[in-house]
């Protein structure tokens, strides 16, 4: 028979062997969270939702998490932007902050640019990054993440995919310097103009864009980026802009944004934001649990393509082809769209 002070030390050792490596006798941890603009699109709210509930599944300590947004699109981080520092110095010079969570390479590489004056020795997580952008980085010993491996020649791709008399690919959106999100795309463009004619109508009115996508050339599909200022400098509500230039277009139109899917769009890169959110999540539940840095390689997700079935029909491509080891798996009947688990 096992006495009971024998019990209570075997019932400690058990409880104390049960408690995750990470948990720290309920001490709370901080974390911020920088974002390039507002976590109010559907996209990142369905990213932010799952990042949560997964951050708190099973944790016995509180977390508390201090979100900012940079409002990157609309106000470019350039040279002088010694006020943002300030401000966030004298937010946060009582927090101690255990980790910094940021979403986007734009935002990631504001941070690098001040980390010293702000947060020296904090460990850095990035997600919803960009691969192309990433590896031009010199990351610090501190810094790891998630890359999104997608880009213009994916776009391209896809393009010749669904389409394989595809001779033109026209872009819509805001000129380089107001798009935070593609700073690559100009190297794109330039290293595929060789073997695709590119159609760049960046930088136009909203009104020159109407007749230049009634009058594009037979065998164009047109990339939709962002298009949130136009070429003279007027703002533009990015949803509104695209369901007009869809109506007035003679061509196919794609997007690299999922929630464009709907108003228009043929297709759309797709990365499930609900697994983008969970797997950021487990990284920073192993670097709260004091896992050294430098053990976290940094790993990328590949897309997928998010097509409207009535686009499909509506521009020629009426036979869906099912072929072994591809899946396919159709979406509610109110989207009128499917998501094709194939790489063009």
């Amino acid at each position: 028979m096992i006495r009971p002070a024998l019990r209570l030390i075997l019932l400690a050792l058990f409880f104390c062997c049960s408690i995750p490596a990470w948990a720290d006798s309920g001490k709370q941890k901080s974390i911020l969270l920088l974002s390039p603009d507002l976590l109010n699109s559907p996209y990142l709210y369905d990213f932010y939702s799952a990042f949560k509930l997964k951050l708190n599944e099973g944790r016995p300590e509180s977390v508390i998490i201090y979100e900012e947004n940079l409002d990157l699109s609309r106000f470019p981080l350039g040279v002088d932007d010694t006020k943002l520092d300030t401000w966030l110095r004298t937010k946060y010079r009582n927090i101690k902050i255990d980790a910094i969570v940021v979403i986007g390479h734009s935002a990631l590489n504001y941070v690098l640019q001040h980390q010293r004056e702000l947060w020296p020795d904090t460990p850095i997580l990035f997600t919803l990054a960009s691969d192309s952008e990433i590896k031009k980085m010199a990351l610090p010993e501190n810094v790891a993440g998630k890359t999104l491996k997608a880009g213009f020649s994916d776009i391209v791709r896809m393009a010749r995919g669904l389409l394989p008399d595809t001779k033109h690919i026209a872009i819509v959106g805001n000129l380089p310097e107001h798009d935070v999100y593609r700073n690559d795309l100009p190297e794109q463009i330039a290293r595929l103009s060789v073997e695709i004619d590119i159609i760049d109508l960046r930088g136009k009115t909203l009104d020159q864009l109407r007749l230049a996508m009634a009058d594009l050339p037979k065998g164009t599909v047109v990339y939709f980026t962002m298009l949130t200022m136009d070429g003279a400098l007027k703002k533009i509500n990015n949803k509104d802009a695209l369901l007009e230039l869809v109506k007035a277009a003679n061509a196919p139109v794609l997007v690299d944004n999922p929630s464009h899917i709907g108003l228009g769009a043929m297709g759309a890169i797709l990365f499930d934001a609900g697994i983008q959110g969970r797997e950021t999540a487990d990284l920073l539940g192993k670097i709260l649990a004091g896992e050294k840095m430098s053990s976290l390689s940094i790993g990328n997700s590949t897309f997928i393509p998010l097509l409207d079935w009535r686009e499909l029909n509506r521009w020629g491509w009426i036979k869906v082809i099912i072929q072994p080891g591809v899946s396919y798996v159709f979406l509610p009947r109110e989207y009128g769209s499917f998501i094709a688990g194939k790489s063009w």
